[in-house]
């Protein structure tokens, strides 16, 4: 996307090299901002793809660098109260926000649809190959999510204006809110993978991971949709409270569709699924594993409500090329296969 030719003044981004906190200073680069930021340290893979959009990453945290002339500073969650770029932005009365804040009133206020990716577990890789599904059905929708999608060479794309993806984190926004990111995103579609303990530095139990996917769900509007995982136990429960309807997906036999069959192939997997009133089909996909198995259908289904036809979503299933470093097949030698993972 080029850049907007409208010059919407200037931001800065304290804790720029996050992998969303990057993406979000190239897309509000893309949008008229004139852009700065500062981090820690620099480090890959983000600070290139800050450097390929001509961003520097200005090192450390120095008062000085926040000035009245900024229009809006974008506060990282990696940024106490006390550190210094925070401090001279409330002494001088300055606008500021956190990265969901301005994602909603900058990109997906104006969007009719937003799916949200969420859960404890399967988050990129899921809204990295609904992205996909979507590029392929030639729908170029925005997305951005938390690893770089190997089919895009980036976490982010600038599109259609009216159909948005996005990685849901449960983690909390900023020093000053402390909600759940996936608040702010208020989506009109949702994918939940499942919900189990996360993030302990800042949940204390279960219930507290369990009150913020809860608050999720109740917020969802009528005509909305939620696709979830049927084999967790804890997000069942919740989801008896849905506004709106839900498809389950998974192993369990109380699935609307059930995945009965998983095939591991020299390249990729083939899955057989059952649903609910007694039909089944078969998907084959380049991703491998039994979990992606199930993140796989999760997209199927997603992608069938969107008015996508099977035929392009498994174009896209076949050529997906997974997240980096997310179970990524780097080589193969006889029969012996290296993979990069962290995640």
């Amino acid at each position: 996307m080029e850049r907007d030719t409208v010059d919407k003044g200037r931001v800065h981004l304290i804790g720029i090299c996050g992998t969303a906190m990057a993406a979000l200073a190239c897309m509000l680069q893309q949008r008229g901002w004139l852009v700065s930021g500062s981090d820690a340290g620099s480090y890959p893979p983000m600070n290139g793809v800050l450097a390929r959009h001509g961003i520097a990453v200005l090192p450390g945290y120095e008062a000085e660098r926040i000035t009245p002339e900024l229009q809006m500073v974008v506060v990282g969650n990696v940024a106490a109260r006390e550190n210094p770029e925070v401090q001279k932005t409330l002494s001088l009365g300055l606008s500021y926000k956190s990265l969901p804040e301005v994602l909603w009133s900058e990109f997906l206020a104006a969007a009719p649809i937003r799916t949200v990716v969420a859960g404890t577990h399967g988050k990129t890789t899921t809204s990295a190959l609904a992205a996909w599904v979507l590029q392929t059905a030639g729908l170029e929708p925005s997305f951005l999510v938390g690893g770089l999608v190997n089919n895009f060479s980036a976490n982010f794309q600038l599109g259609s204006k009216s159909l948005f993806v996005l990685e849901g984190d449960e983690y909390n926004a900023a020093f000053f809110d402390r909600r759940a990111k996936f608040h702010h995103y208020r989506p009109t579609h949702l994918l939940l993978t499942g919900v189990e303990m996360d993030h302990v530095d800042i949940f204390h139990d279960i219930g507290e991971i369990e009150a913020e996917f809860s608050r999720l769900i109740a917020g969802m509007p009528a005509d909305g949709v939620i696709i979830a995982a049927a084999d967790n136990r804890r997000l069942m429960g919740l989801l008896r409270e849905s506004p709106c309807p839900v498809a389950t997906y998974g192993a369990a036999s109380t699935a609307d569709y059930q995945l009965t069959g998983f095939e591991p192939l020299e390249a990729g997997s083939r899955l057989v699924v059952e649903d609910k009133d007694g039909g089944s089909f078969t998907l084959s996909t380049a991703t491998i594993g039994r979990h992606n198995a199930e993140n796989v259908l999760a997209v199927y289904l997603l992608a069938r409500r969107l008015g996508i036809e099977r035929a392009l979503i498994e174009k896209a299933l076949t050529s997906f090329k997974g997240v980096k470093r997310r179970q990524e097949v780097i080589a193969r030698k006889g029969e012996t296969v290296y993979v990069s993972d962290f995640a």
